[in-house]
């Protein structure tokens, strides 16, 4: 995210102070989301008018390793499973 960007947070406040940190603007969007929602954010993804990070992807056999990751902090960006249908 560029310097004056805005991060708008689904699942947890966001943390104010590294907000300032980096010269954003940070809110916590205390609705649930709707389909609609959740429509316009997978259009914007899709258009490229917001990027989605990927820090890497996991088979689901290897979700111990995901967890290992993801509580290690040294991730950058999502952390994704990878399914077979």
């Amino acid at each position: 995210m560029k310097r004056g960007g805005i991060l708008v947070s689904l699942t947890q406040p966001p943390s104010q102070e590294n907000a300032q940190k980096h010269g954003v603007t940070a809110k916590f969007n205390t609705k649930f989301p709707t389909y609609k929602n959740l429509q316009t954010i997978a259009q914007l993804i899709a258009d490229g008018t917001i990027k989605a990070e990927i820090d890497s992807i996991f088979p689901l056999s290897q979700s111990n390793k995901a967890l290992e990751k993801s509580e290690s902090q040294h991730g950058r960006g999502r952390i994704l499973f990878h399914i077979n249908a």
